[in-house]
């Protein structure tokens, strides 16, 4: 996850940067091409979207352990219920 993270940082950092040069379009033209440009943005997309998937598989584990934790608590409690209970 945190490399996933920072592959997108320094993409983002990159299209900054060529943005930087946007006042003088021709040092832009001379150090990247649009296909460059085009390449970089299709990348970010897909970092974007798997950042995406993992961000909803994180909060699905998390909302499972919740629910587990929850459910052997009330097992835990009947049990201890159960056996304080007069015979």
């Amino acid at each position: 996850m945190k490399r996933v993270i920072i592959i997108c940082a320094v993409l983002v950092f990159m299209i900054a940067a060529m943005n930087a040069f946007s006042g003088s379009g021709d040092v832009v033209k001379e150090r990247f091409q649009e296909s460059d440009i085009q390449a970089l943005k299709e990348q970010v997309n897909k970092l974007e979207r798997k950042v995406s998937r993992l961000e909803k598989i994180i909060i699905q584990n998390n909302l499972e352990k919740r629910v587990f934790d929850l459910e052997k608590k009330q097992m835990e409690k009947d049990m201890n219920e159960g056996l304080k209970a007069p015979k």
